[in-house]
């Protein structure tokens, strides 16, 4: 398994993306007639561009670096979904009322954090998986590779000596 060349492309891209995305919402927001008004579908739309872009990039990555990536970005876009209640993933502890327009931003973009941070600390551990598997049967052919070679320095150190 080699690492592909092309990550800082999809980083780039990826940053890109994200900047656009904030400007969206901050045109949004500048738009709304007071601070008071709902920016709940504001808020649904940038966390679900960034989940998109975030999927993309890391997608792309994946699938430079590894032939069956379909399952692994399955998974991952599961693992990194927004619920279908907003109130499950803006609610934390203790939110105090009235919350300004930018302290729900703040605790979006925690949430977003904490959820990707999870996300790819699996995808981590399943690749340290996969490389465990990976270095096992390697190490298994060398093994089977080198009793090979012995048995063939055997043979023939014989055949000499006949």
């Amino acid at each position: 398994m080699c690492f592909s060349r092309n990550v800082p492309e999809h980083i780039a891209v990826l940053r890109a993306s994200m900047h656009r995305s904030v400007d969206d919402f901050c045109d949004t927001v500048e738009s709304l007639p007071n601070e008071n008004a709902e920016v709940q579908p504001a808020l649904e739309k940038l966390e679900d561009q960034i989940n998109e872009d975030m999927l993309e990039a890391v997608g792309a990555t994946i699938e430079d670096n590894v032939s069956e990536s379909a399952p692994l970005l399955s998974e991952l876009r599961l693992r990194t979904q927004r619920p279908a209640d907003p109130d499950v993933i803006y609610d934390g502890p203790e939110v105090q009322e009235p919350e300004s327009i930018w302290d729900r931003v703040k605790r979006m973009f925690d949430v977003l954090m904490q959820k990707w941070s999870d996300a790819l600390a699996w995808l981590w551990k399943k690749v340290a998986a996969c490389l465990q598997s990976l270095g096992n049967a390697i190490e298994a052919i060398w093994r089977k590779f080198k009793g090979f070679c012995s048995s063939l320095g055997q043979l023939f150190k014989s055949c000499i000596t006949v």
